[in-house]
Order: C-alpha cells, then sequence, then structure tokens
C-alpha cells in the first residue's frame, strides 16, 4: 500500500479582524509614497503612504532642504492616521498633512512609524512661492495591466521629469492603473516611479478605471468638499501662484447629467465663481478624466455625446465661468482644440514668439476654452476616430492620426496601435498673463527614446484698455465688444459708460462714472470686479450676472426690469440681494 504525502493547505486569514498593530507579520517597508496638494499650496502638502499591519502610526518628519544630507534629529514632525485598505486589506493606509511650511521653499521628508524606526527613502517637495511664475507637467493614463507596463510609465514619468527640470508639480488626468481594485498594480506604478514622484508633488483625478471602491482617495491625501463622495475617486481643487486649478470626477453619475452628480456640479460652479473674484487669480485650469473634446473611440461613446452627456452639458458651462484651459484623459491620442464657446469654436488672434528656443503659437484673448489631452503616459494607444462626422474635427488646432499607427495593430486587438511604443507628455509654464504649452513625443524607436518637442501653443491675456470704447469725445463711453476686460482710471474724462456686451469693468474712475447696463444679447454677465461704482442703471432684461457687486453706491432700477431673473454676486462668489 502506497502513503501519499498530505499537502498542508495554508491557513486563510481575514485580514479585516487581525488586531492592529498586528504581531504576527513582518514590519516590511514603507511603499505608494504619495505627496499631494492639501489646501493652501505655500504652506502645506498632503501624504500618503502604505504598509504592512505591523505599523499603525503615521508620522511624516520635514526638514528645509540644504547642500548636505538631511538631518532628521531636528526635523518638525507631523502625526496622521491609519485605516486597513479597503480592496487590500493586508496593508494599512497611512495619511498625514504638513502644515506651517514657508513659501517658495524646498524641502526634504520621509514617512513612516517613528516607534518602529520604520521610514521611507528621503523625498522632496516645493511649496509655491507666489510670484505668479511656475512650470508644471500634465500626463495621462499610465494604465498598466502589468509589472512591465507600469515600468514603461516608470519610465515616462522619469523622462518627463528631467526634460522639465524645473517642474514644481505633475498633474494627471487619470486612470493610473488598469484596474482600481487591484493593489499590486498600484504598487508598481507607484514605487517603480518613487525616484520620480517622491520628489515632487502628484495631483491627479481619477479615471474610469481607478473608480474601484475608494481605491483613488486611499492614495491621494486630498482636500475634498465637506460631505463629498470618495468612493469612486474625489473632486476638490487648489490655487497655485495665480491659477486656479479645478479637479473633477468623472466616475459619478445622476438623470441630469452623465459622469457627474448635481452636488459636483454645484460646487464647481461656486468654486469657480469664488476663483474669478480672487483678484490674485488670473488663470482657471479644469482637469477631467473623461473629457467633451477628444478625437479617438470615447469621443462618440453615449456618455460623452449623449442628451446628458459631457459634452452637450459641460462646455457652455465652462465657457459661461470662464475656464481658460481644460486638461482630459481617457482617450489616449494627442489632440488640441481651437477656443470653444457653447459648442463652436471660434478663431483668436495668433501671435507667434520664442519659449526657451522653441516657436510657440499663441492664441491672444481667446474667447473661448480650449481643450487639450495629452495622449498617454503608458502602454496603451488608440486610433483616430473614423466614425464621427468630420466636420468635428473643425473644433481642433490639432486632429492627427495616433503617431503609433505606424506600427500597425495591436495583435491582441487590431483595433488599437501596437502597446508601447510612443508616451507623451505637456510642459505648462505659466509667467503672469501668459501660458504656455509644449508637447513632447517619447518614441521608443526614435532618437533612443528620448522626448522631442511635437507641438507648441499657448494663451496671451493682453488687458484691453479704453481702446475698445467709442465716442470718447462724448460724454458716454460705449462698450460693445464682448468679453472685454476693460480699465476705467481716474483719467477717463466722460461721466457715463453705456455697456452693451458681457464685460469685466476694473479701476479706479468707476468711483464717479454712472454705468448703464443695456446688452444686445441676452444672458450678458457683467463683472464690476469689486470696484467702487458711483451709479448703475440697468436698462433692460437681456442681464444674467452682476458680478462683483457689492460696491456699486447706487441702483437705479425702471419699471419692467425684473431683478429675480438677474443674479447678483459679491466679488467672493456669494449670492447678494438688490433692491
Amino acid at each position: 500500500m502506497s502513503i501519499k504525502a498530505v499537502t498542508e493547505i495554508p491557513e486563510i486569514i481575514d485580514w479585516t479582524t487581525t488586531p492592529l498593530p498586528n504581531p504576527n507579520v513582518a514590519v516590511g517597508e514603507v511603499s505608494r509614497v504619495v505627496v499631494s496638494f492639501y489646501g493652501d499650496t505655500e504652506t502645506t502638502k498632503g501624504f500618503t503612504w502604505y504598509t504592512s499591519q505591523a505599523s499603525i502610526n503615521s508620522d511624516v518628519q520635514v526638514v528645509e532642504k540644504t547642500s548636505g544630507e538631511p538631518n532628521f534629529e531636528n526635523a518638525v514632525t507631523f502625526t496622521g492616521g491609519y485605516q486597513r485598505s479597503t480592496n487590500a486589506p493586508e496593508f494599512i493606509v497611512h495619511k498625514a498633512v504638513a502644515t506651517d511650511l514657508k513659501p517658495g521653499t524646498e524641502y526634504q521628508y520621509r514617512v513612516g512609524d517613528a516607534s518602529l524606526d520604520l521610514w521611507s527613502d528621503v523625498g522632496s517637495f516645493v511649496t509655491a512661492e507666489g510670484d505668479d511664475e511656475f512650470t508644471f507637467i500634465n500626463l495621462t493614463d499610465t494604465q498598466a495591466k502589468t509589472e512591465e507596463e507600469a515600468i514603461l510609465s516608470s519610465e515616462t514619468f522619469a523622462k518627463a521629469s528631467q526634460t522639465v527640470e524645473d517642474s514644481e508639480f505633475i498633474l494627471g488626468n487619470g486612470d493610473i492603473v488598469d484596474t482600481g481594485s487591484k493593489e499590486e498594480q498600484w504598487g508598481w506604478v507607484l514605487d517603480h516611479s518613487k525616484e520620480t514622484l517622491m520628489n515632487t508633488t502628484f495631483a491627479s483625478s481619477a479615471g474610469n478605471h481607478d473608480e474601484d471602491k475608494n481605491s483613488f482617495y486611499e492614495h491621494f491625501n486630498v482636500k475634498t468638499p465637506e460631505g463629498s463622495s470618495t468612493e469612486t475617486g474625489a473632486y476638490y481643487s487648489y490655487d497655485y501662484e495665480n491659477a486656479h486649478f479645478v479637479i473633477l470626477n468623472t466616475n459619478e453619475d445622476s438623470e441630469e447629467y452623465q459622469n457627474f452628480s448635481p452636488e459636483q456640479i454645484e460646487w464647481l460652479q461656486e468654486d469657480i465663481k469664488a476663483a474669478k473674484a480672487n483678484e490674485n487669480i488670473d488663470w482657471i485650469i479644469a482637469n477631467i478624466h473623461k473629457g467633451p473634446y477628444t478625437t479617438s473611440n470615447h469621443a462618440t461613446d453615449d456618455d460623452i455625446m449623449g442628451e446628458n452627456g459631457v459634452r452637450e452639458k459641460l462646455p457652455p458651462m465652462l465657457y459661461e465661468l470662464g475656464v481658460d484651459l481644460v486638461l482630459q484623459g481617457h482617450d489616449h491620442i494627442y489632440a488640441r482644440t481651437k477656443p470653444i464657446q457653447e459648442g463652436n469654436a471660434v478663431e483668436a488672434d495668433k501671435a507667434t514668439e520664442e519659449f526657451e528656443g522653441i516657436e510657440v503659437e499663441y492664441s491672444v484673448n481667446p474667447d473661448g476654452t480650449i481643450y487639450v489631452i495629452p495622449a498617454t503616459a503608458g502602454p496603451k494607444v488608440y486610433y483616430k476616430n473614423k466614425e464621427i462626422d468630420p466636420a468635428y474635427y473643425d473644433l481642433f488646432e490639432v486632429a492627427d492620426e495616433n503617431s503609433a499607427a505606424k506600427y500597425g495593430a495591436d495583435p491582441t486587438n487590431d483595433s488599437r496601435p501596437v502597446r508601447s511604443q510612443v508616451q507623451n507628455f505637456v510642459e505648462f509654464n505659466i509667467d503672469g498673463n501668459k501660458l504656455t504649452g509644449i508637447t513632447y513625443e517619447i518614441d521608443q524607436n526614435i532618437n533612443n527614446g528620448e522626448p522631442f518637442v511635437i507641438d507648441a501653443f499657448g494663451i496671451i491675456k493682453e488687458e484691453r484698455k479704453t481702446d475698445n470704447l467709442k465716442d470718447a469725445t462724448s460724454k458716454k463711453l460705449k462698450i460693445t465688444k464682448p468679453y472685454s476686460v476693460v480699465n476705467i482710471d481716474e483719467a477717463v474724462e466722460q461721466e457715463e459708460i453705456f455697456v452693451q456686451a458681457s464685460v469685466t469693468l476694473k479701476g479706479a474712475g468707476l468711483a464717479n462714472k454712472k454705468v448703464t447696463i443695456s446688452p444686445s444679447e441676452h444672458n450678458a454677465v457683467i463683472d464690476f470686479n469689486g470696484e467702487e461704482v458711483k451709479e448703475v442703471r440697468l436698462q433692460t432684461n437681456k442681464i444674467k450676472e452682476i458680478r462683483g457687486a457689492e460696491n456699486v453706491q447706487q441702483w437705479n432700477i425702471p419699471n419692467g426690469v425684473k431683478l429675480k431673473n438677474i443674479n447678483f454676486y459679491h466679488s467672493n462668489g456669494k449670492e447678494i440681494t438688490v433692491k
């Protein structure tokens, strides 16, 4: 009789009920470290990292960077909190916030558990300085299915950081991993990229591949609106120098808005109105994974082009709110639109200038929102959409076939080009009233895989003063050009300003002026920018909003003008009552 060996069945552990700290597991290492924006970008940073269940203390040590090795004996220590990972409860998620940092300062840090002498590698970050000049990197869809593909994505992070040496942060447009609930994929991307990501700040939106329960939020410590859901991602905003960044979550859904909840849309509107009322903010930049204007497979998806889809609902709103630039993901191809109003492209005056030796074509005072999708920083690429009405591409400045198409179809899916051959990222520089974008491509078969420039574009905002006003010799100044920004200084002699279009009025000269508002088109928006105004007369019911109206000294409301149909706002974005 033969005796068969009995294989011992390993014990199945319920990691959701084990004691914490767990004495039965090894201490292990700190992993998945991410530094994020958490509120004030001049003084605060958020941190997230993972450990085994042996560690339940969440400590961050921060020192100002010097020429020598960091001395953490004199570090400032910040303590946060912990929880079990939702999708991989054998891990502990740690979060902490560093506060009272100095603006414009480079710091070094480490995260871990002081009680166990468990620490991460040393990383670094910079705080915003407040000088209205900065550079950041934008990329999207690292989305690796395998560890090998995650290494490819990590190389994109590294090459982007090496190319844009003065970048102060990286902004991602979603789909960091392929399956959000698979924690090993987060480990692959974040840990293989740690030499880059631990030495910058990484902000991102959540993509549809990141939407599994809490998977995005458990890797980013961001300050979300009170009461907002973080199960499928997060929406939040931050000011960096003179730019306001709005990060949206397209993993929500409702009857009114595909991919958004009504609560998120309401927050979006109030958030941007408050930012526009901030005199220190010159730029509004939105970040969204499922964008309305892309040029590949997803451009014809129902949730994009349907009745309540993103393309139908979002662009008119963003245009009305004054958003300058929208950074998109999801569609794995490079494209850039003309300025977009309510579904229509408009032409802008152009100016050509050099930026760091690169010739850049700038749109000057564009009357619309520009949408950019920076293709992919990872392996997966798509062909250009052949099913959509060709007239759709008239909305774009750049809408070319994917560069990866020349390498043929993917052998596992012939509807897409072969994977892992081409990656992209964009360098953005903001310097006062000028925004510059330089798009780079990495082709694994060209230039030894080193990045090269494929597009250069930008926006210049020139403040229009009294040169766009008519009848300068009469007692009335007429403003007829929509969306002008008009400075009325004390040297303007005319007693009355006659406004016939949506306009922003600024300047000390308003304090002794009468402003009559009689727009020729419906839904006019007038912004007084919080300036003192002697008198305002409302002449028509074509007015939608009057912003920055708290310092109007006298209102003249003729019979027939329905105040209930006009929204009045303080320059801080809060609604006010006018009688």
